[in-house]
């Protein structure tokens, strides 16, 4: 199943197998909201694993600090699983055995957890379960905070994206993970309000 996303009309990438790359179109500020909530669109079918959980974003960098957080919904059943960290070339970087008892929560603070922070790109949690939930919480102490929920629904076909944002106080940030161990293509285009292209970008 190849991973199609598309920024209101569509999108073209080449990654490599768990691989993730971060589309930048304008420094500016506060960017992790439009980025997280783009985030959770970004999904492609590929772990062995019954029910495997996405972080397509991790941030440790320019003051910020990332949270990982994991629910267990079952009442009866406790889970066990392995968090990895894995670069944007989808190597994994690091692995965190995690168990959860019935109705149990477990928060990772990242740069309390892992030791290669600056090359972690994006995180799976992989569990024989599909009674998970989860969440990442983007943050600058005192500054900003926000939170979005773990990706596990599968995209198959286009995904459009249908506000951005390069201001003064905005830039967008586009967060792709291949979750599969084959290479994906992908192709962006940028539209106008009007439907009309105005650029295209191909990713490696």
């Amino acid at each position: 199943i190849e991973a199609i996303a598309s920024i209101l009309t569509t999108i073209e990438i080449l990654l490599p197998a768990h691989a993730q790359e971060e589309e930048k179109m304008k420094i500016t500020k506060k960017y992790v909201v439009l980025t997280t909530l783009i985030s959770t669109l970004l999904l492609a079918v590929g772990s062995a694993y019954a029910a495997p959980l996405y972080f397509p974003h991790v941030d440790t960098t320019s003051g910020w600090q990332t949270e990982i957080a994991l629910i267990n919904l079952s009442a009866t059943k406790s889970v066990t699983g392995t968090l990895r960290a894995l670069s944007n070339a989808g190597q994994q970087l690091e692995s965190k055995p995690i168990t959860l008892p019935p109705h149990g929560r477990s928060q990772v603070i990242v740069s309390n957890e892992f030791i290669n922070l600056t090359r972690i790109g994006h995180m799976i949690f992989e569990s024989d379960s599909n009674t998970l939930q989860g969440y990442t919480k983007f943050y600058i102490d005192d500054v900003y905070r926000v939170a979005i929920p773990a990706v596990k629904k599968v995209n198959t076909s286009d995904i459009y994206i249908s506000h951005i944002d390069s201001s003064s106080e905005w830039w967008t940030g586009l967060s792709l993970v291949n979750t599969t161990s084959t290479a994906k293509t992908v192709t962006i285009t940028f539209s106008k309000a009007d439907g009309s292209p105005v650029a295209t970008k191909s990713v490696t």
